[in-house]
């Protein structure tokens, strides 16, 4: 099994349709402008894995972590100066957006249609205090370019990801996470 999945962690993975060279193109880049900005660089590796039990799977290996503790790790490794690479899976906890109600009900409650033309959407005044430092936060953190969020799905993905990562993030050596 593990020469299987040696044998699918290529350039562009067929499964996934993941280009990890792009992948690496891009996180070279962002490490390079965030050299150029003095900022020390992290990797964050966030939310579970699922693995295929047969060729044309109905049945998965999972892993069910949300994901909340590396999205924490983000946050506060920006707010300590970091430019973090993000590696996350979909629909895990993303930065920032821990202070969001949860999908369903919950969510749509907390929004309210606003008159138009043309029409918008607000948040209601109680839950302004949690969305308010949360949305400041990720903002700040996006115009700074402090964050590079990718995401990753199956394990095969997160591992072509993880090594893309990794290699574009190589050059930095130790300095990259030294305080």
């Amino acid at each position: 099994m593990a020469a299987a999945m040696a044998a699918k962690l290529k350039d562009k993975d067929e499964d996934n349709n993941v280009d990890a060279a792009a992948v690496e193109g891009r996180v070279r880049a962002w490490a390079a402008a965030q050299a150029a900005r003095g900022r020390r660089v992290a990797l964050v590796t966030s939310g579970g894995t699922r693995v295929p039990l047969e060729a044309r799977a109905v049945r998965f290996l999972e892993n069910f972590s949300s994901g909340r503790r590396g999205a924490a790790s983000a946050e506060r490794l920006v707010r300590a100066g970091y430019g973090v690479c993000f590696l996350h899976r979909a629909r895990s906890v993303f930065p920032w957006a821990r202070a969001l109600p949860p999908h369903g009900p919950a969510l749509l409650d907390v929004l309210r249609l606003t008159p138009g033309p043309p029409p918008g959407v607000a948040a209601a005044p109680a839950a302004l205090p949690a969305l308010l430092p949360a949305l400041r936060e990720y903002q700040r953190a996006t115009e700074a370019d402090a964050l590079l969020a990718i995401e990753f799905t199956g394990l095969v993905e997160y591992l072509a990801l993880l090594r893309a990562a990794a290699r574009a993030l190589a050059p930095l050596g130790t300095r990259g996470a030294r305080e």
